[in-house]
């Protein structure tokens, strides 16, 4: 808190003084704000600072969720990735590996706490040795130095480490991006972040103005910031289907290029070159992979410039792109054309044959691809379940009416491979697709150092019951490896059991759906949130037994040792429903649709009788006596009561009744902000929606009309043209009865919230003005009835010109008549007037009249209407002076004596100038005058005095006529349609829709909320401040990125009410709502701890109530019970079984060959049973 005071204090000194040093405040704006946040993140944990001695209250071996040095442990994994990719910023230049000029001053100061990232990375990396094996089994250790750089001498080349107190640039892009990720944990650093940031920094960095080079950091930090907010979408996996995300940006990449090229676009649709292989990184990054440093600044001005359409300028650039290298493409074209026609075959005479063909071919493939060399990237592959490998070559049909039916096809393919494989020294896999597609079969082979493996698979609907087991797979392992297992032979076996779940407890939706009070009516002042069924369709459980030998455990017919409960390996997984329907989206999208439609009132409530007068009048008959009555009840008018009757009414008259007494009744509990709402930001940026404060009568109003959205029960638009009947007849019996609108704000309309909003607060001023207005009446009335023998004068409150006339005069005596003051309400200190020695007194003036935002914008076009010549100036003045004439009365009154001069002491102080004065006495005299522009001829304030008379503000007329004002907004809101109402409660209606997001995505943390959160506000505030013909495609997208981030909350709702139990510890809470989060974007997620976590605990009650379920309903039937293990608590057998056996035998001949790597994987479920080897000899010398 002492370092927060200290910058208020630096601030204010700098603002106070007269000339306001700019250098010092860009310092404290920029630089010091910036250096707050590298202290806050880039902190040694361990030590707490302050004013007392430093005392330890942490520790490394500290592995508790809220230990800083866990979490710096977990930090230093995305610092590695972030060092490892900052090092390769533009290799084509030198500057990044340059020393700054302007290093971190916390590194020169070597501040206690802080770390420099370089010791930390230094610290963190721990120095390993690879071992490499050579052919013949000897054994070599290299250490690993490839952080520190070479060896044989002092050239580090790219990786070179400066001194202490030094800095490198690509160490300050490094600190950069750290801070970045720790500010913004939802998010995370991504790779290609570096590649955005790089010209960002080069641009302040070379600047030639010395001080913006100084501040190159800051600066930077602020842009970089600024610019992820337009483009994180494209580095959040989980948006990448979102209106913005990667995949739909390219889908209008790929439109753009068909209107503009068809014939490329043909092309590539032809060749399958899909836009993930050229146009992902393309915008990605901006481009900045693709141009040199100096063309990439050009293009991003003109892509910033466009930072309003969301650079949808790059779309463009990247058709230009591909259209100036036609060259290229026309290539592609004619070779294209070349095949499809079949004009001409050129043949290679130089094979003798279609296999050697094949082969010839094969050979050309991997020599390209360079197969054949060393690896050239560390990118990772799919791991091959079945196989176990990391990269590997499938060879498959192009039609899948050409498969590989028969075996003599797929041995001459097999064949052909592996000639080309030996022939290149491909040391990859190669496999060949044979059968259906459908059965996914593979034969394959691999050859290199001395072995050739040998890939075969075996697939089948069922096998006797004897080989479902640990032991008949040994037995048909063994029988493959024939006499080449001996006595000295080990088989390691590794096996995992799955168990799938399907019977959940019931899904508790709770505050999904519409509830219902006692009567069975829907109560509408909850926004639908949710699904109507689980989310979750089944959970899988797998238990692992990594390795062990074959005589360890036994698993047959008669006895298995496979208990799931003894498994320390679990794994869960979860499979979900796509395209759930949620409540809260489609409830939201059918307010946007009805939003559009224009039919009034009397269309959609059809024929309305009224005995008395046609109701239809009352719409636009404001002042008359006549008004439409409530449907659901009468109103009594002040002349007569008057009866209405719709035919066939949407709603019940119990619900309509029940609607207009929550949105008319108080307040009675204070509204509970949840955590989110508490955070000024987030309360601050709703600002922006134009909407309503919660619980608002607005609020509330728009909160019911989307829950009747959400209704089946009830026609929609209807139902709402109903409910805003009944509300306009209740707001008129408010304004005539002098009641006010309950839950709004006091006071002068709110110009930052919704325009409704500010007409019903204006409504709210015109009763309070009237309700004063009749309460100092009938007080000025018992004062007359009270004084009536003493004065005749007539009291009234507003009059015209005529009787303004009509002063307040007493008699001195039979000659002479004084105007005696009236309307005083203090006196102005201790002033006088100037032309007497009066004291000078404060008059009592009208208040300013409140205005809406349409007052305001119909003022300002009244007064642009005028023109521009004499005559409007002239009547835009008389116009803006009024409130100036009504003061000016109002002191002339207090004030008979007054002058000029008197006024503008008291109005308008700044215009009465006081100077000293030396005369020839050499005494110094006081003098005082009006401002320059006061004594200007023709000066407006002049042209009103004289005009102005001596009139009480009690005598004055209004400024402000409540009565026009009140029945011109109850006109405009009765000539709304209901779907023009609901069109212009949209911004409300978004806002309450956060805050059903907000309270709902409490439980699942801020890391994994505040994401979420963000994209709904985001979207949202695009849609109320877009452009009118943009806003309907705003307004989808709005609702298709809702609908997947409230499937998202389901999901997590419903993995809580499976996993969590009442007896969770705060610890353990944590630990459960990482599981989930993980649950949501991993097919499986370990569970630590097996069955004897708390989590463990829980999977096996739900797979016991499973079982419980199914021995219940098979105890009451009459057919035989299945084979259900109620000792274990899990079903039996399995939903799936694997096994993988391994061994290390010597082929082809036993005990001359070289010891070689044998494996077989198993998979066997209910339906299915395959079988996979990998069956290895050695052709060193065979």
């Amino acid at each position: 808190m002492a370092s927060y005071q200290k910058k208020i204090e630096d601030f204010e000194s700098v603002l106070k003084c007269d000339k306001i040093d700019l250098v010092k405040l860009k310092h404290l704006a920029f630089m010091e704000l910036y250096r707050g946040y590298i202290k806050e993140t880039i902190i040694k944990p361990g030590l707490q600072t302050s004013p007392t001695p430093l005392e330890v209250v942490d520790h490394p071996l500290n592995s508790g969720p809220d230990s800083s040095w866990a979490a710096y442990f977990k930090e230093n994994e995305v610092l590695l990735q972030i060092d490892k990719d900052v090092r390769r910023l533009s290799p084509d230049l030198c500057f990044f590996q340059r020393e700054t000029d302007y290093p971190c001053k916390e590194i020169l100061n070597q501040e206690p706490g802080f770390e420099s990232l370089r010791k930390r990375i230094v610290s963190t990396t721990l120095k390993v040795e690879s071992q490499l094996q050579k052919r013949f089994g000897t054994v070599e250790l290299k250490s690993n130095e490839s952080l520190y750089g070479n060896s044989n001498g002092d050239d580090y080349g790219e990786y070179q480490l400066l001194p202490d107190g030094h800095e490198a640039h690509w160490e300050v892009v490094e600190r950069i991006l750290f801070v970045y990720c720790k500010l913004n944990v939802g998010q995370g650093y991504v790779q290609g972040m570096n590649e955005i940031i790089g010209p960002l920094y080069y641009t302040f960095a070379t600047d030639p103005h010395v001080e913006w080079r100084e501040h190159a950091e800051a600066d930077c930090f602020y842009c970089f910031t600024n610019l992820m907010v337009h483009i994180r979408d494209n580095f959040i996996k989980v948006l990448d289907n979102t209106a913005y995300g990667i995949v739909v940006r390219m889908q209008r990449f790929l439109h753009l290029l068909k209107r503009t090229d068809s014939i490329i676009h043909n092309l590539f649709e032809r060749l399958k070159l899909k836009p993930e292989f050229y146009a992902f990184r393309w915008l990605t990054l901006l481009l900045s992979q693709e141009f040199n440093l100096p063309d990439v600044m050009r293009l991003w001005d003109s892509l910033f410039a466009d930072n309003e359409q969301n650079f949808d300028f790059i779309l463009y650039i990247c058709c230009a792109m591909i259209i100036i290298k036609q060259e290229i493409t026309a290539k592609l074209l004619t070779a294209w054309l070349r095949i499809e026609e079949e004009i001409f075959e050129i043949v290679d005479y130089t094979t003798a044959s279609d296999w050697e063909r094949f082969i010839s071919r094969i050979e050309e493939i991997l020599t390209e691809w360079k197969l054949n060399g060393p690896e050239i990237s560390n990118t990772e592959v799919y791991l091959s379940h079945w196989y176990g490998l990391r990269e590997f070559i499938v060879i498959s049909p192009k039609r899948n009416n050409d498969a590989v039916a028969d075996e003599d096809r797929a041995n001459l393919l097999l064949s052909s491979a592996a000639v080309a494989v030996a022939n290149v020294g491909c040391n990859v896999p190669i496999f060949i697709r044979v059968q259906h597609e459908w059965r996914n079969l593979f034969v394959g082979i691999c050859e290199g150092g001395g072995l050739r493996t040998h890939f075969n698979i075996c697939h089948l609907k069922n096998v006797p019951q004897q080989f479902r087991n640990l032991s008949g797979l040994l037995e048909i392992f063994k029988s493959k490896l024939g006499q080449h297992v001996t006595t000295d032979t080990v088989i390691m076996v590794a096996v995992r059991f799955t168990y799938v779940l399907k019977e959940f407890e019931h899904y508790q939706t709770g505050n999904n759906s519409l509830s219902k009070d006692e009567n069975g009516l829907p109560v509408l002042n909850t926004l639908p949130f949710g699904a109507l069924y689980d989310p979750v369709s089944g959970l899988h459980l797998s238990c692992g037994w990594p390795i062990f030998s074959e005589d360890i455990v036994t698993e047959s017919d008669d006895y298995n040792d496979f208990d799931p409960l003894q498994s320390q390996q679990w794994a869960v997984g979860v499979t979900l429903i796509d395209d759930l329907p949620v409540l809260l989206s489609e409830c939201v999208k059918e307010y946007i649709q009805l939003s559009t439609r224009r039919e009034t009132i009397e269309q959609l409530l059809g024929k309305i009788q009224q005995t008395e007068a046609d109701p239809l009048r009352s719409i636009t008959d404001s002042i008359g006596a006549q008004y439409w009555t409530s449907i659901s009840s009468s109103f009594v008018n002040t002349t007569k009561k008057l009866r209405v009757t719709i035919f066939d009414p949407p709603l019940p008259q119990i619900l309509v009744e029940k609607i207009i007494e929550y949105l008319f009744s108080e307040p009675t509990l204070k509204r509970q902000n949840s955590s989110v709402d508490e955070n000024p930001k987030i309360t601050e940026r709703l600002r922006q929606l134009k909407s309503a404060p919660p619980d608002s009568f607005v609020y509330r109003l728009v909160v019911c009309f989307a829950c009747i959205c959400s209704s089946p029960s009830y026609n929609h638009l209807r139902s709402i043209a109903h409910i805003w009947f009944d509300v306009l007849q209740e707001l008129r019996s408010r304004w005539e009865n002098g009641k006010l609108i309950p839950c709004l704000e006091p006071g002068s309309p709110n110009l930052s919230l919704s325009k409704f909003y500010q007409n019903l607060q204006m409504l709210n001023c015109c009763t309070e003005y009237r309700l004063r207005h009749q309460q100092q009446q009938s007080e000025r009335a018992q004062q007359v009835g009270a004084n009536s023998d003493d004065s005749g004068e007539e009291e009234f409150y507003e009059c015209d010109a005529s009787s303004i006339q009509n002063l307040s005069l007493s008699k001195v005596n039979s000659d002479e008549l004084v105007i005696q003051p009236e309307g005083r309400l203090k006196p102005f200190g201790d002033l006088k007037l100037l032309k007497s020695d009066e004291i000078l007194y404060i008059p009592i003036t009208q208040e300013g009249a409140p205005a809406t935002e349409d007052i305001l914008d119909e003022q300002t076009a009244i007064l642009s209407n005028l023109g521009s010549g004499e005559e409007a100036t002239l009547q835009r003045a008389k116009m803006q002076s009024r409130s100036l004439l009504s003061d000016m009365e109002s002191f002339k009154a207090a004030n008979p004596s007054c002058c000029l001069e008197d006024f503008v002491r008291w109005y308008s102080p700044r215009d009465w100038i006081e100077m000293e004065e030396i005369g020839s006495d050499n005494v110094v005299h006081k003098k005082a005058q009006l401002s320059p522009r006061m004594q200007l001829p023709g000066n407006l304030w002049l042209e009103v005095w004289s005009q102005a008379k001596c009139v009480p503000v009690r005598k004055q007329k209004r400024l402000f006529d409540d009565v026009k004002e009140a029945e011109k907004i109850l006109q405009n809101l009765s000539a709304l349609s209901p779907g023009e109402l609901l069109e212009q409660l949209i911004p409300i209606l978004l806002h309450a829709t956060y805050d059903r997001v907000a309270s709902n995505a409490e439980d699942m943390g801020e890391e994994n909320a505040s994401p979420l959160l963000e994209t709904v506000y985001e979207k949202a505030v695009r849609i109320v401040k877009g452009k009118d013909d943009k806003r309907k495609k705003l307004q989808q997208e709005f609702i298709q990125c809702l609908s997947l981030i409230e499937r998202h909350i389901c999901r997590f709702q419903s993995f809580q009410q499976k996993f969590f139990t009442s007896d969770l510890n705060a610890h353990e809470k944590i630990e459960m709502t990482r599981f989930i989060s993980e649950l949501h974007t991993k097919p499986e997620v370990p569970v630590i701890g097996g069955p004897k976590s708390c989590l463990g605990k829980t999977i096996v009650k739900m797979f016991q109530s499973q079982v419980n379920s199914s021995s219940s309903q098979t105890t009451t039937s009459t057919t035989s019970t299945p084979n259900i293990n109620i000792k274990n608590k899990f079903p039996s057998p399995p939903a799936g079984k694997e096994y993988i056996l391994r061994a290390s035998t010597s082929r082809p001949v036993n005990g001359r060959s070289r010891q070689s790597p044998q494996r077989m994987y198993a998979m066997l479920t209910q339906d299915e049973v395959r079988i996979a080897g990998a069956f290895s000899e050695d052709t060193t010398f065979f």
